[in-house]
């Protein structure tokens, strides 16, 4: 795991989910993302959109990772038994 370069609570709104649960995060009071442009609405995500989305979340929840180091993580974890998310979050 490597330094996060972004503050949590700015990827929490970018992403629209509470990644790290914290009570105090901006995004339980403001469902919006950050920056000008935040409050307009937006179109129904594809599905490569919501792959994305899903990958970005797993990369700023480890941090600062390229995309080699980033699957090279996802190869061990499918070599196991479980689901590769479970095992994922329990690696660390």
């Amino acid at each position: 795991m490597t330094k996060r370069l972004n503050s949590k609570h700015k990827v929490d709104r970018r992403l629209k989910v509470n990644l790290w649960g914290r009570p105090k995060s901006p995004f339980n009071t403001r469902g919006y993302p950050p920056g000008q442009h935040g409050q307009t609405k937006s179109a129904k995500p594809s599905d490569y959109g919501v792959q994305l989305q899903a990958k970005q979340k797993l990369k700023s929840y480890y941090g600062n990772m390229n995309e080699r180091q980033f699957r090279n993580v996802y190869k061990k974890a499918i070599k196991k038994k479980p689901k590769p998310k479970k095992k994922i979050k329990r690696n660390d």
